[in-house]
């Protein structure tokens, strides 16, 4: 039983990463990845396919960059966001 209480302990407390990375008690930020996951799904609607060739997805990054870069745009000027399609 002492081995595993160590190996336990070994990997779950003291493992590999500090508490400080992956303890959010005190985070301001998303404690969740629900964020990631809302722009995985809208990217991959946007892709049309599961697996773009480079061309495509060189072509659909760079049309998420412009738009990203419109709206931070729009924000910087105090200009409404346009419209959704």
């Amino acid at each position: 039983m002492e081995k595993f209480s160590d190996y336990f302990v070994d990997t779950h407390f003291e493992g590999s990463y500090p508490i400080e990375i992956w303890n959010h008690f005190d985070a301001d930020g998303p404690r969740t990845n629900n964020n990631l996951e809302s722009y995985n799904k809208k990217l991959k609607a946007f892709v049309g396919v599961a697996h773009p060739n480079l061309f495509k997805s060189i072509d659909v990054f760079q049309k998420q960059e412009t738009a990203a870069f419109v709206k931070y745009q729009h924000a910087i000027k105090g200009k409404p966001a346009p419209p959704r399609k």
